[in-house]
């Protein structure tokens, strides 16, 4: 997820310590599931993750500009996602980048809960999404590094 956030980061000009939040931010995203048991089947349980993982990082100096990027990757760009329901530009730009690399990686990833997709597939489900689910600016960006060969999946 890192490695797909700071290549679209890179391609939309971050540099420096906004790469390296960026960079940090993505590496972090989930840190709230540590204090939740993942088998639990409840879905609500584990869609406090990141509300836990805003808590776990805003008291530490040195990340505290992450929480906010931690506490938004799963809302939707048409305010239907979570914690917040918030939607568009009130999203950081950060949490866009970081749905859009995660939402990839997951369905081009061989898991114990899902079959990964084919690239062309996954790739058509983000453009579908876009503007509902993912930044309909930065999906353009996913689909252009994957066609270069910037991006790749764990497969290729």
């Amino acid at each position: 997820v890192a490695h797909i956030a700071n290549r679209m980061g890179r391609k939309l000009g971050f540099e420096g310590r906004d790469l390296e939040r960026l960079h940090f931010g993505a590496l972090l995203h989930d840190i709230g599931m540590l204090k939740i048991d993942v088998r639990s089947e409840d879905k609500a349980t584990k869609r406090r993750h990141p509300t836990i993982g805003h808590q776990m990082l805003k008291p530490i100096r040195l990340w505290e500009d992450l929480a906010p990027i931690v506490l938004h990757h799963h809302e939707w760009f048409d305010g239907t996602g979570y914690p917040e329901k918030i939607a568009g530009d009130q999203i950081p730009l950060e949490s866009r980048i970081i749905a859009l690399a995660v939402a990839f990686d997951t369905m081009t990833s061989e898991s114990s809960y899902q079959r990964a997709v084919s690239v062309e597939e996954a790739l058509s489900r983000i453009e579908t999404g876009a503007g509902k689910q993912f930044d309909p600016e930065i999906v353009p960006i996913l689909v252009e590094l994957v066609g270069e060969g910037i991006i790749s999946t764990p497969n290729g």
